[in-house]
């Protein structure tokens, strides 16, 4: 074996070693992440330090405290999450920096109502009712209202954090 054959194995062999290296640091780092969000999107992290606190108790109380806060509070899908924790770092500095304001704007994306309300996640919440379905008043209320979009929060503005509205769809 000449030594230009053995020192192109031998670079072989540390660029293998090195494509493994950073393979695996970069695997490390997705499960890392997938847990931070996982973690950091518990209602009682955010309640810990929070600001939220009481509307981490509210929600505990009335008919949507089995659905998760990403849930409502975060736009469908991955990137919305991805969005959503983005927009968590203004909070933090806020909290520590800067003045908190006296009144909390949460932010709900109807499309995220309409997934549980519209049939979609039957599964998971089997006891949310379909507002989509039936000619009931209901069903055909929610229709017209859906029509137009119309925000959910303007009818059920309380359903999740208090009863001083409607709660219930």
């Amino acid at each position: 074996m000449t030594q230009a054959h053995s020192n192109v194995k031998e670079r072989g062999k540390m660029m293998s070693k090195k494509a493994w290296i950073i393979i695996s640091g970069l695997a490390v780092f997705a499960v890392l992440i997938i847990l931070a969000v996982e973690v950091t999107s518990q209602p009682d992290f955010c309640s810990r330090c929070h600001e939220i606190a009481p509307a981490v108790e509210s929600w505990r109380q009335y008919s949507h405290k089995e659905v998760s806060c990403m849930e409502c509070h975060a736009d469908p899908g991955p990137i919305g999450v991805i969005k959503r924790k983005a927009g968590a770092y203004k909070e933090l500095y806020v909290h520590f920096f800067g003045e908190v304001p006296r009144e909390m704007e949460a932010n709900v994306n109807y499309e995220n109502c309409l997934i549980c309300h519209s049939g979609k996640r039957e599964s998971k919440y089997p006891q949310a009712p379909n507002i989509t379905s039936g000619n009931e008043r209901r069903g055909q209320v929610h229709k017209t209202i859906l029509a137009d979009e119309t925000p959910c929060l303007n009818c059920h503005r309380e359903t999740a954090h208090g009863n001083k509205g409607n709660d219930s769809f």
